[in-house]
């Protein structure tokens, strides 16, 4: 969606458009979701400028079948003589059509089939080529899979225009295209062509943060949570060094923990001729900011390591894509950034910068899927135990009206991707010492960023860790999924500087080794540590070494802290929504604690599921065992098949979470999610749009949850997910109690047994036999011990737990004899003078 006044091309109006589409009689709804509209196409299809409509002849074509397309459907198909390029929700397949193929009519359950009009190749914000026939032209271009490159490049440079690097992709081959304006209709002619969009240039965009987040009282519980054993990608500006040597480098990052370094000409061939790409110090500063909050060791702060980042034993691969300056002009278009991180070793890796999905920097589009994100998510399904963590962006506004609440649709891309993790930023805790003046940072307010109505704009940027920085970007991406996904601190954060002399800090040095520094970039490290110490503690407390990228976000997420209503009250300046998740803090803002429940009180359970789903209508099941006193929140996370960029909804494989509690009662996951229509079933209310879904329950009854994992619509075969579950207890099983020896002193026999979840109960069972063929005796306590008194002879006993109706196996066995009876004693009780 555009945040400026700009000509787009493709929806005109809604009008029927019989001639060049074959319709069959009235039908329920199914939406076709591209970019440029969505529409039912049995009953209205988008009217197209005429330059933009599609040939007669065309041999790209959309086909809606009346279910989701199955294997059988793709290959009736190419029995047709029809090639399946890519899915389109709902229920649609792009495809392209050879000589002699036969009528789509006679393929079994299609439901209408229609060309892929030139408007739809092109993308939001790119402007009709009649208003703008000159000038030069940097675009993305997707073709198709089989495309004959050399034919394409002849005719690139017949129309005057150049091929530069090539990236293959499950969806086709995007290609990086530089053309006069006036190649651009040309080109979205050609049926080799899928999409076309602007390449924009990415830009950029730690001691109290680390409380804030529930670190530093996870590494007091867990002294060895320090992110030793892992390593993480920094893809920014460089890092502080003199010179390309690792003896160089800036003391918070030793040269023992670089695991790989690159330089620019190493990250993108392109820029090898450039001055200056041949060494990865970092000329702008911030880098080397970013680095440190991921994992620098602080060892230059005054009074010790306070300003250590979130995991400072962590390795580090350095890459740097820039050449000076805000723009990193040497990021390449493809996931070539992603592979050497991940082949470096890393498998969490930073990106604090984006880039526009839309328009120009000048008119910015934000909130699309383009097909920078489309290269991103690919990437991660290829290689599921990869976390990309990004940025929301900083371009939120009050603007559209100016009425004291930021608005909507300001997320960059990568950040627009579904299976990255985007974070925002909430405030710092750095009190002001007087007003508005901006000196020292923690004296700057909202004003000062172009915010001029109350309650933001005599509000301090960082005086208040439960509210959000103004200029955070917020949601929802185009298609109604919620972004950004969690929140950290990201105004006023103090990290490492580099101490190059051209390095710009723009809101101050703290000292000569640690500045000041403000954004969501700021915020996303910060993250991007915590998800370092997650892995650590999976392979340390858990034994599992390799979890997926979804499991890391599932455990983020689900322990991250709602902080709504904000700082600005529940009143018409409402800050955050009572819908939860939601488009101004996503799932929270992140807490390490909460994550990991290293303390009492809490327990965690997940489970990794790489095998997944198979097709759709299968589904996962499990009993979780749950105590009171916490609240109950699940999450689900799964990392989707990439969807190709022409498509208005980026949801390939749909999966629902479903749960039943003790009473029978439904939940869904998503429920109160901050949702538009489009992207809620308007029968089950379940989530159509997202590829993560929570269900948190305030306070949980005891006893046996039924929870579900559903396939509610595979496109493409084969989904993993992870499951994550916090409460005060939470099991997949009841574990049984250990009973301790039993404690004898003539027939008072002491028994103790171990405590296994709060609020848990006991009943202790007493047998004549081992077999417990007939149980004598039962005893049901809250207690963890109890006194009997036994009769003479040799008895067995054993404990379960239970939490409401749902008990443990047994404990162990415990035998005690007894030789000497107890006294007992008779009572007559004597009313009015006579014995009774």
């Amino acid at each position: 969606m555009s945040k400026a006044i700009v000509l787009l091309l493709g929806v005109v109006c809604l009008a029927a458009m019989p001639l060049l589409a074959v319709a069959r009689p009235a039908q329920p709804a199914l939406t076709i979701y591209l970019r440029r509209g969505a529409f039912d196409p049995v009953r209205a299809l988008p009217a197209v400028a005429p330059a933009l409509q599609a040939r007669a002849d065309a041999a790209l074509q959309l086909v809606q079948f009346e279910h989701l397309p199955t294997s059988v459907d793709r290959q009736a198909l190419a029995a047709a003589g029809y090639r399946v390029l890519a899915y389109i929700p709902e229920n649609t397949l792009l495809v392209a059509r050879a000589r002699g193929a036969t009528a789509l009519d006679a393929v079994a359950g299609v439901r209408w089939h229609g060309p892929l009009e030139l408007a739809d190749k092109l993308a939001p914000g790119l402007e009709v080529p009649a208003l703008a026939p000159t000038g030069a032209l940097d675009l993305r271009v997707l073709l198709a899979a089989d495309a004959d490159m050399a034919a394409f490049e002849q005719a690139l440079v017949a129309l005057g225009g150049s091929l530069g690097a090539q990236a293959p992709g499950v969806n086709g081959v995007s290609v990086r295209v530089h053309a006069p304006a006036g190649a651009l209709l040309p080109l979205l002619r050609r049926d080799d062509v899928l999409w076309i969009e602007r390449a924009l240039v990415a830009r950029v965009a730690n001691d109290r943060a680390r409380m804030i987040l529930g670190v530093t009282a996870a590494q007091q519980q867990l002294g060895w949570l320090d992110g030793a054993g892992q390593i993480a990608a920094v893809t920014d500006t460089g890092l502080d060094v003199q010179a390309q040597v690792l003896a160089n480098t800036n003391a918070d990052f030793a040269a023992g923990r670089i695991a790989a370094a690159f330089t620019p000409a190493q990250m993108n061939p392109a820029c090898a001729a450039v001055a200056g790409t041949n060494t990865w110090s970092d000329r702008n500063g911030h880098g080397t900011h970013v680095s440190g909050s991921v994992l620098g060791a602080g060892v230059r702060a005054p009074g010790g390591p306070s300003f250590a980042g979130v995991a400072p034993a962590a390795q580090l691969v350095v890459q740097s894509v820039s050449i000076g300056g805000a723009d990193l002009s040497c990021l390449a278009d493809d996931a070539t950034f992603l592979e050497k991180a991940y082949a470096a070793g890393a498998r969490v890796q930073n990106a604090s910068w984006g880039a526009p999905t839309g328009g120009t920097w000048q008119t910015p589009q934000y909130g699309g899927y383009d097909d920078f994100a489309r290269s991103v998510d690919e990437f991660v399904w290829a290689h599921p135990e990869h976390l990309l963590v990004t940025v929301a962006g900083n371009w939120g506004a009050d603007v559209n009206p100016s009425n004291g609440v930021v608005d909507g649709d300001s997320i960059i891309s990568p950040g627009t991707a579904k299976n990255v993790l985007t974070v925002g930023a909430s405030e710092n805790n750095r009190p002001p010492t007087g007003g508005c003046a901006g000196t020292p940072p923690q004296n700057l307010c909202w004003s000062q960023f172009a915010f001029a109505a109350e309650p933001l704009v005599n509000d301090w940027i960082s005086d208040d860790p439960g509210g959000m920085a103004a200029w955070s970007s917020r949601g929802p991406a185009d298609d109604g999924r919620i972004k950004p996904e969690i929140v950290a601190p990201g105004t006023n954060i103090v990290s490492a500087a580099s101490h190059d002399p051209t390095a710009l800090y723009p809101y101050g040095m703290y000292s000569s080794d640690y500045a000041y520094d403000s954004g969501t970039s700021m915020a996303a490290p910060l993250v991007s540590g915590m998800a370092v110490l997650v892995r650590q503690w999976l392979a340390h407390e858990r034994g599992l070494a390799g979890p997926s990228a979804a499991l890391i976000k599932a455990l983020l997420l689900n322990g991250a802290a709602n902080l709504e209503p904000g700082q600005y009250g529940d009143g018409a300046t409402r800050e955050i929504p009572l819908a939860w998740p939601n488009n101004v803090e996503g799932w929270g803002r992140a807490d390490l604690s909460g994550t990991l429940a290293p303390g009492a009180g809490q327990s965690i359970w997940f489970d990794d599921a790489r095998a997944g789903l198979s097709a759709s209508g299968t589904h996962a099941s499990y009993t979780l065992i749950v105590a009171a006193g916490q609240p109950l929140r699940l999450t689900l996370a799964w990392s989707d098949y990439p969807a190709v960029a022409l498509a208005g909804k980026a949801l390939v494989n749909d999966l629902d979470l479903e749960l039943i509690d003790p009473q029978g009662n439904p939940w869904r996951g998503n429920h109160d999610a901050q949702l538009s229509p489009a992207c809620r079933d308007q029968s089950t209310r379940a989530d159509r749009c997202n590829n993560l879904e929570s269900i948190e329950i305030a306070a949980p009854l005891p006893g046996a949850y039924s929870v579900t994992v559903k396939a509610a619509g595979l496109a493409q075969p084969g989904q993993p997910f992870a499951l994550a579950a916090r409460a005060s207890y939470v099991s997949d099983r009841l574990a049984a109690p250990e009973l301790a020896p039993i404690g004898q002193s003539g027939p008072v026999l002491a028994l103790g047994w171990s405590a296994v979840a709060p609020g848990a109960s006991y009943t202790l069972e007493m047998s004549t036999d081992s077999s417990f063929a007939v149980i004598a005796n039962r005893l049901t306590t809250s207690a963890t011990s109890a006194a009997i008194v036994a009769d003479v002879g040799t008895r067995w006993y054993r404990v379960r737990a239970c939490l409401g109706a749902t008990c443990s196996a047994p404990s162990n066995l415990r035998s005690a004899s007894v030789t000497q009876a107890p006294w007992k004693y008779w009572m007559q009780l004597i009313s009015n003078g006579a014995r009774t």
